[in-house]
């Protein structure tokens, strides 16, 4: 029964573009976000993404300091889908670090570019599905934006009379103009969503209903997978182009984890391994060497074989 309570939140905006698909781009850059009640952090985070856009940048604003930097996730840990009316971070409300006390947990967003290359298109013409394979189906959601409106987060850009970007006769729709004007190029912090874990959440105390949120979204699985959909439409209905991006979901690690997710060890255990071996190797040609120094393998020349081992 709590499990088909879980809240589906999800965060203003979504843009829209009409244009050929051998013409208009459509970006998808997912990424966490602060819950909008955190007015300072939710303001970064609109300043982050946005840049984040246009410069292609992976990670936009310090993510050890500020809760609304932009990172690139193409992977996330469950925790992060999280909203609560307390204070937390990451599905963890105890402990949590400095900059992030003040913070009501995070959605999963995806910031959206759209550039019409020469095609003029209208926030209203756009549509966005984000599906979820979450033990409960709770993330499975879809919009259109017919009567929405140009804001700070979802940016309309009008290329003006000389039609290129950046120049100085672009006209900026960013305060609730109608989205059903032309624009050349939208600039969106994206459609978010996550669950919220409300105070009547059965457990005692907010680290145990934490727990059965995030229990309750996986299900016992490894993972599971988000999926975000942008369509384009035409006025006449027509599609002019789509865009789909990924995010796997893991679960909730034991520490919380701040700012992009750590690298993988592997290169450094490899280059390790391979010096070892190599070392090993070289003491073990001179040994060899001394021991047979009549037989044939007294041929080879001192410090060949690492080298020809360090090639391959």
């Amino acid at each position: 029964m709590w499990a088909a309570q879980l809240c589906l939140v999800l965060c203003l905006g979504v843009t829209p573009v009409y244009a050929d698909d051998s013409t208009v781009a459509m970006t998808v850059r997912p990424a966490v976000a602060p819950q909008q009640s955190s007015e300072a952090a939710w303001n970064s985070f609109v300043a982050n993404a946005l840049k984040a856009l246009t410069r292609d940048d992976p990670v936009v604003g310090n993510p050890y300091a500020d809760p609304g930097a932009f990172v690139l996730a193409g992977e996330i840990q469950v925790g992060q889908l999280v909203v609560t009316p307390f204070a937390s971070w990451g599905g963890v409300c105890s402990d949590l670090p400095f900059h992030f006390r003040n913070e009501r947990g995070s959605r999963l967003h995806f910031p959206l570019r759209i550039v019409g290359n020469g095609t003029r298109f209208r926030l209203n013409d756009l549509t966005v599905q984000i599906t979820g394979t979450d033990a409960n189906q709770c993330l499975n959601w879809n919009r259109d934006f017919i009567g929405q409106s140009y804001q700070n987060y979802r940016v309309g850009i009008d290329y003006g009379p000389d039609r290129q970007p950046d120049t100085a006769d672009d006209i900026v729709y960013d305060r609730n103009q109608s989205g059903s004007l032309e624009i050349d190029e939208l600039r969106y912090t994206g459609s978010g969503l996550g669950v919220e874990c409300p105070e009547r959440w059965p457990g005692n105390g907010h680290d145990n209903k934490l727990d059965s949120v995030v229990q309750t979204l996986m299900g016992g699985r490894s993972m599971f997978r988000i999926t975000c959909v942008y369509c384009l439409n035409d006025p006449a209905g027509q599609e002019l182009a789509r865009v789909a991006a990924n995010v796997q979901v893991m679960p909730r690690p034991k520490t919380l984890q701040i700012g992009p997710p750590p690298a993988s060890p592997m290169p450094l255990l490899i280059g390790a391994g391979s010096g070892i071996f190599l070392i090993a190797l070289f003491w073990g040609t001179r040994w060899a060497i001394r021991r047979y120094r009549y037989h044939s393998l007294a041929v080879i020349p001192y410090g060949e074989m690492p080298t020809k081992s360090s090639d391959h």
